[in-house]
């Protein structure tokens, strides 16, 4: 049976991580033998398919694994190496070229709007990756971009040659999240069922500009005292996302999580899920709450919430870092319900199922295959 690495030198729980767990086990079921090549692991391998081989190279980072990447693609010789990510995919392509190979193809996926990027995080570093993507991607056999969005990007500043480009979004488990959904939910609230609760689920990192939803639910809370907001997930920016909810005076209002291992439950039994994210790759959080018939608010950022929630139909799009807009939407949502169909939200979220993902995944590999 064909072989397929997939590279990911983090394997912590993360989008790129979880997105990889999900595609390399549906394919393992296909009868694909998997490698899962990395430099750190962590428990969440534990969820990897118990068919697929580990394989831990011996470097202290990303770049000191281009040597032992390029020994292992040319003693293993997989049938094709899949990368994600603008660094992972950089060092792929070189190390491939190091290695030697012809016979392994390389697929790339960009889960990014790079440009985005640059114009929230100018320097030096990202001027570099930005130039060595130009170098390097050109010698992919294929690029995979979740967005179409991420796609044109992409093709505005690369010259992508003969590289095949194709847009697949990031796999979704529908049935899994509906099931673990149905767990018992634990509130910091008493009499929780009474309240109205907004959740969100992040990284607790500057993207995803949390400080602009503690802004709006102030004004929500104001006008809706049963509102309470549930932020889950961990990250650098806990600590002072903290520092505002008590100057704000909302210590009482709003609650920090952690990190969840099953955030499902929480997230089924709210009113309205929020994403005010500054950019985004293909948000699977918002699939998830379409899963669970919570309506979505998200903020209208490059690049996945309006391909997801098709340009508005399937939930209400913000401009980013608007603090009132973000609650007038809530408010609109917790004031008139769901304007949408709890079954409409659910049959969209069908539309990124690993089954449909997948499938597109194996019909690029029998292309490829077939090039060869």
């Amino acid at each position: 049976m064909p072989k397929i690495a997939f590279f990911v030198p983090q394997f912590i729980a993360g989008g790129v991580q979880r997105t990889t767990l999900t595609l390399s086990s549906a394919l393992a079921q296909r009868g694909w033998q998997i490698d899962l090549v990395f430099l750190e692991r962590s428990e969440f391998l534990n969820e990897a398919p118990g068919s697929a081989r580990l394989v831990q190279l011996k470097a202290p980072s990303l770049l000191r694994s281009l040597a032992p990447l390029a020994r292992y693609l040319r003693n293993t010789r997989p049938d094709f190496l899949v990368a994600s990510m603008p660094q992972v995919n950089i060092v792929s392509v070189v190390a491939s070229a190091l290695a030697g190979l012809s016979s392994t193809r390389l697929i790339l996926t960009e889960v990014s709007h790079f440009s985005s990027w640059q114009h929230f995080f100018p320097s030096i570093k990202m001027s570099l990756i930005r130039l060595l993507m130009k170098i390097t991607y050109p010698r992919a056999d294929a690029v995979v971009c979740v967005t179409q969005a991420i796609t044109d990007d992409l093709e505005s500043f690369i010259k992508m040659g003969s590289v095949m480009l194709r847009v697949i979004p990031s796999p979704v488990s529908c049935a899994s999240v509906a099931m673990r959904a149905a767990a018992p939910a634990t509130f910091p609230w008493p009499r929780h069922e009474l309240l109205e609760i907004i959740s969100t689920l992040a990284r607790l990192d500057r993207v995803k500009d949390i400080p602009t939803l503690i802004r709006a639910f102030d004004s929500v809370v104001h006008q809706r005292p049963t509102a309470r907001l549930l932020i889950i997930g961990t990250g650098p920016e806990r600590e002072s996302l903290e520092g505002l909810v008590r100057d704000l005076g909302l210590a009482e209002c709003v609650h920090f999580t952690g990190y969840v291992v099953d955030p499902y439950p929480l997230v089924a039994r709210s009113r309205v899920f929020v994403l005010s994210s500054l950019i985004e790759g293909f948000p699977t959080a918002i699939v998830e709450a379409l899963v669970l018939g919570v309506p979505v608010v998200s903020t209208d950022c490059l690049s996945g919430p309006r391909e997801i929630l098709d340009n508005g139909r399937f939930g209400r799009l913000v401009p980013i870092a608007d603090s009132k807009a973000l609650a007038d939407a809530v408010l609109n949502t917790l004031l008139n319900g769901d304007i949408i169909n709890t079954n409409d939200l659910r049959s969209r979220a069908e539309d990124f199922t690993e089954e449909h993902v997948v499938a597109e995944y194996a019909q690029l590999l029998g292309v490829l295959s077939r090039d060869k």
